[in-house]
């Protein structure tokens, strides 16, 4: 709780590892760079269970980062309140690596840089870019992206499988009149595809 990393994993940082994270907390912990609690990378294989991450806040992955061929399974787990400036408020998913979520849930994350400022921000509850994601028995609900794919944004020829899930009151930026930017819920570009 509340430690400070000037790089990447606020609160952890896993490489070449496959730690068992069981019943843990991860609160109010920041990155300048990715990974507000948890920074994954270098084929690691990290279980998540009956965990929380909340309030934590990072340039890329509010929440945690997961990198280079590196595989997270999630379990009975809440990603809540997390924040990042750029992409993956919740999760930030990238270099061949993978995510499963199973009976979790993803809510109120967000990002903050809007879409007239550099590049923008995308996935308010995940980015996944290069990579996979399999969601099933969870919720994303209430995450707020600056710019697109309020609940995920998908690129660079990543998958995403969806099963039995609730996809809820997810936003993105607001331009003008009231319309909205592309993938309020889910924006894939570049060959990405959802089932």
């Amino acid at each position: 709780t509340g430690n400070q990393a000037d790089s990447d994993g606020g609160g952890m940082d896993i490489a070449s590892s496959s730690p068992t994270i069981e019943n843990c907390f991860f609160y109010e912990n920041n990155s300048n760079d990715r990974g507000g609690a948890i920074y994954c990378s270098a084929n690691s294989n990290p279980n998540i269970i009956g965990s929380v991450i909340e309030n934590n806040t990072a340039r890329n992955g509010g929440g945690m980062a997961i990198r280079f061929d590196s595989q997270v399974d999630i379990v009975e787990s809440v990603i809540e309140n997390n924040q990042a400036v750029e992409q993956g408020g919740g999760v930030y998913v990238s270099d061949n690596s993978s995510i499963n979520f199973n009976n979790s849930a993803i809510v109120s994350n967000s990002t903050s840089q809007d879409c007239f400022t550099n590049q923008g921000s995308q996935g308010a509850g995940i980015i996944v870019k290069g990579s996979s994601v399999v969601f099933s028995n969870g919720e994303i609900s209430n995450n707020q992206v600056a710019d697109t794919g309020g609940a995920i944004f998908l690129s660079g020829g990543s998958t995403g499988e969806f099963n039995s899930s609730v996809f809820y009151n997810n936003r993105g930026a607001v331009i003008g009149g009231g319309a909205t930017t592309a993938g309020a819920g889910i924006g894939a570009i570049f060959d990405s595809g959802a089932d």
